[in-house]
């Protein structure tokens, strides 16, 4: 094959995104979505967003580095995550981020320190709702503040390997040469590490494929635990200086975006639009070692 000849730019484009797909499709992962529901006891032993964190009696609460307290953002009951494999289905798992200041405790030592945020786990012990010190914040990536039923869906998702994951490029580039030897697909780079278009040699001008990250998956709720990550801008493991993270490959918890005004749900923006992620790694979650966690979100 020579390539592509002249005004087969649609054709390459329909190619390219053929090739997204069977990338994305031949590295499944099983995910349970969740989503919100309704006000929740903010003290009941349940999947919320919000309320009063359940701690064992004499437990400090999460502060960051500056002794400032951190703010209970989510608790998942691991029951809930019964039809998951490889995740705890006893106990209780909760992430704390801070409240104050613009950017809910993402980076605040770095992405894998927990500093500005905090994931706990308990497991079997006696345990109990605990108020919020002075000065804890309830400004946070929901409006109106409160407590907030996560509902977790009965049955797991395989879905596709998102675009946006730091894994996929190389994996769609060894793809497409394997159809297409005479005809190498270049990523451009956006400034970001993300390709803002596609292009394969003998084809004239650009491939621009519309949203490359809603080609696969298609666009929908990205609230779930499990699965692949999902960025609005792109991955931060693909930075030169962020390989380390590259260790963190399962979604721990991962709350999508969700604009709503229909008086009984909140309304859940990360910035305009974004997504904000929790990851771990494989090794650690089977061990129940919560320790090292990676924390982010961006936003369009």
């Amino acid at each position: 094959m020579s390539g592509f000849g002249p005004g087969a730019e649609g054709s390459a484009t329909r190619e390219i995104e053929e090739a997204i797909l069977e990338v994305g499709w031949a590295h499944r992962r099983a995910a349970l979505s969740f989503e919100i529901g309704g006000t929740a006891p903010p003290d009941r032993l349940c999947s919320r967003l919000g309320g009063l964190p359940l701690m064992p009696p004499g437990e400090q609460w999460p502060r960051d580095s500056r002794g400032r307290p951190l703010s209970l953002l989510a608790q998942v009951k691991c029951a809930d995550l019964a039809p998951l494999p490889g995740f705890p289905h006893t106990g209780l798992l909760q992430f704390f981020v801070l409240g104050a200041g613009p950017g809910w405790g993402v980076g605040a030592s770095g992405y894998d320190v927990q500093d500005g945020f905090r994931v706990l786990y308990w497991d079997a012990a006696p345990l109990a709702a605990v108020d919020p010190p002075p000065g804890t914040s309830d400004r946070l990536p929901f409006y109106p503040p409160g407590s907030w039923a996560l509902r977790f869906g009965p049955a797991v998702e395989l879905r596709p390997m998102t675009a946006c994951e730091w894994r996929f490029e190389p994996l769609l580039v060894r793809a497409w040469s394997r159809v297409h030897p005479q005809a190498p697909l270049r990523l451009a780079d956006d400034g970001c590490g993300l390709p803002a278009f596609l292009e394969a040699e003998g084809c004239p001008g650009e491939l621009w494929v519309d949203e490359v990250a809603a080609v696969c998956p298609p666009r929908g709720s990205r609230s779930q635990v499990g699965g692949w990550p999902s960025f609005e801008q792109c991955d931060p493991r693909l930075w030169p200086d962020c390989e380390g993270l590259r260790r963190y490959d399962t979604v721990l918890f991962q709350l999508d975006s969700s604009i709503v005004d229909d008086g009984v749900r909140p309304w859940v923006e990360w910035g305009d639009g974004g997504v904000g992620v929790f990851l771990i790694n494989g090794d650690d979650l089977r061990r129940l070692d919560f320790s090292r966690v990676m924390y982010y979100w961006d936003c369009g």
